[in-house]
């Protein structure tokens, strides 16, 4: 599993965390990529099968290099297709782990990612059992930030953010976030 997911609103500190938190000599969080929640559909029923067999492996790597962000990681995608065959994960999310620890070199990982807001329930029958962080940042100082990247962020940036300009939107949108994220989490909590 994934041990943690660091959960807010985007522009809240999740990405202070993960910086913070990867100056622990055990703790590692790597850059932004939905891969996690992307392949799922294809791979979830990956076994120690499809580890032990090339083509499965080969197949896997040339979908997962084509995730969005995915260069941001560093992966040497052969060697990558080499850690798979000696490791052997036997599920998915055992896959998904090799990965995050590969690239993080640390005993316990997380990730952290806004477009997992929308995709909770999702997230958490992926990788059962993991803890969550939830960051709530006051939503005056969101809309404050909001409003200053969009006036940095160049316009030719590949991944250019989609933030509203109007305060009221940006409001609504803070408190939908949280609030989804909240009942996500109250959840989960009654039903342990």
């Amino acid at each position: 599993m994934i041990d943690f997911f660091i959960l807010g609103n985007p522009r809240s500190g999740t990405s202070l965390l993960r910086l913070i938190l990867n100056n622990h000599t055990q703790v590692g969080v790597p850059p932004e990529s939905g891969f996690l929640h992307w392949w799922y559909p294809k791979y979830k029923s990956w076994s120690v099968f499809d580890s032990r067999n090339l083509s499965s492996i080969e197949c896997f790597v040339k979908d997962l290099a084509t995730s969005k962000k995915i260069e941001g990681w560093g992966i040497d995608f052969t060697f990558l297709g080499v850690q798979i065959l000696e490791n052997e994960p036997d599920s998915y999310i055992s896959l998904m782990r090799l990965i995050y620890t590969l690239f993080t070199k640390k005993t316990i990982v997380g990730d952290k990612n806004n477009y997992f807001i929308n995709h909770l329930e999702e997230i958490d029958i992926i990788s059962k059992s993991s803890k969550y962080i939830h960051i709530v940042r006051d939503g005056r100082d969101v809309a404050c930030s909001y409003l200053k990247v969009l006036e940095l962020v160049n316009s030719d940036y590949i991944y250019l953010p989609k933030f509203s300009s109007k305060t009221n939107e940006i409001a609504i949108e803070w408190e939908n976030n949280v609030s989804n994220i909240d009942r996500f989490l109250t959840d989960k909590v009654s039903l342990t």
